[in-house]
């Protein structure tokens, strides 16, 4: 058995599996436990915390396609302080780090959702999320000087775990990556999903959003591999239609130190535990 154990950006994980944020749910890990009490995550990346609540996008929110789906959630969330009131304390009783993926609209706004988690103490690191591209404006992360001003304001809030959450809606990500580091990131999350678009065959409705699961993954190897191979970032997590062990071995090769699984999870909510069975 191998010792699966890493660190990511300053923080200790026990293996490097962990959910990519808004495809996991405190149900989803008390399924997992339920059929598999051996394993956890190495952390839970919770689903996008905001200050104010979001009720997200209407319509339509999630199609399939092939080999994968199309979301625009539009990071619906009952806003900072309800989660730190009636769910972050279900979130420690898994006993598993809990990583905060933070978004909003202005760096000040980030920087207030930041302060009041670290005031609970409960937070092991932050995913700064600049890649959404389901809530309308501009996605920060397609530009360098945007990144270098959202993530060097969060940095001045928090001495935690600071991941930097890139989209791969870019010509150079390898310049993107390189903002996000110099300005003070301890590792990047890569990627979040790929602009689609499909047409609903029951409604008719057509749904533009975020493209994810196995569609997605030459795309995600790709990035990954050029910004690891060029030493921007010591520390990436690895993330884009990871479906089993094989998937994340291949993460791992290409230089991530960690992988995140989204898609997959909607099919098959052990799906991370067999990952963790095939990686040892």
């Amino acid at each position: 058995m191998k010792n699966l154990s890493c660190n990511i950006g300053g923080l200790d994980l026990e293996n490097p599996i962990m959910n990519a944020s808004g495809c996991w749910s405190l149900d989803s890990m008390r399924t997992l436990i339920q059929a598999r009490p051996d394993f956890r995550p190495g952390c839970i990346v919770i689903k996008g915390v905001t200050l104010e609540p979001r009720v997200g996008n209407k319509g339509q929110r999630i199609i399939e396609v092939k080999s994968g789906m199309i979301n625009r959630i539009g990071l619906q969330n009952p806003g900072v302080s309800v989660f730190i009131r009636d769910y972050l304390s279900q979130w420690c009783e898994f006993g598993v780090p809990l990583v905060a993926n933070v978004a909003g609209k202005t760096p000040g706004d980030i920087c207030e959702v930041v302060r009041q988690l670290e005031a609970t103490g409960k937070i092991a690191a932050y995913e700064l999320n600049l890649s959404c591209p389901n809530v309308g404006g501009i996605i920060v992360a397609t530009q360098g000087h945007l990144i270098r001003l959202f993530v060097g304001e969060v940095r001045k809030t928090t001495n935690r775990p600071l991941w930097v959450k890139l989209t791969p809606n870019v010509t150079e990500i390898c310049e993107m990556a390189e903002a996000a580091v110099k300005s003070g990131a301890d590792a990047v999350s890569l990627v979040n999903t790929v602009l689609g678009e499909a047409k609903d065959p029951v409604t008719g409705e057509w749904v533009r959003g975020g493209l994810s699961g196995p569609a997605i993954k030459p795309i995600a190897l790709r990035m990954v591999g050029d910004v690891c191979h060029e030493g921007i970032a010591k520390d990436v997590i690895g993330i884009g239609g990871i479906s089993n062990a094989q998937d994340a071995k291949e993460f791992l090769e290409a230089g991530a130190k960690a992988i995140a699984v989204g898609t997959a999870n909607f099919k098959n909510p052990l799906v991370m535990a067999g990952i963790w069975d095939g990686l040892k």
